[in-house]
């Protein structure tokens, strides 16, 4: 069975967020951001999808 959309949002933002934390020096993910950056993450595979359906 397919992912839906969120599940597949969800992955990537906490994959996303692992990744960037694991940097030796890097600033963290502010929580201030998170929203629009879900929100960006969602939207594009929404979009993707949409691509796909057409081919």
């Amino acid at each position: 069975m397919p992912k839906s959309d969120k599940e597949l949002t969800a992955e990537i933002i906490c994959s996303y967020i692992h990744a960037w934390g694991s940097q030796s020096n890097c600033v963290p993910v502010k929580s201030s951001e998170l929203p629009n950056l879900i929100k960006t993450v969602y939207s594009t595979i929404v979009e993707l999808e949409g691509v796909d359906s057409k081919k």
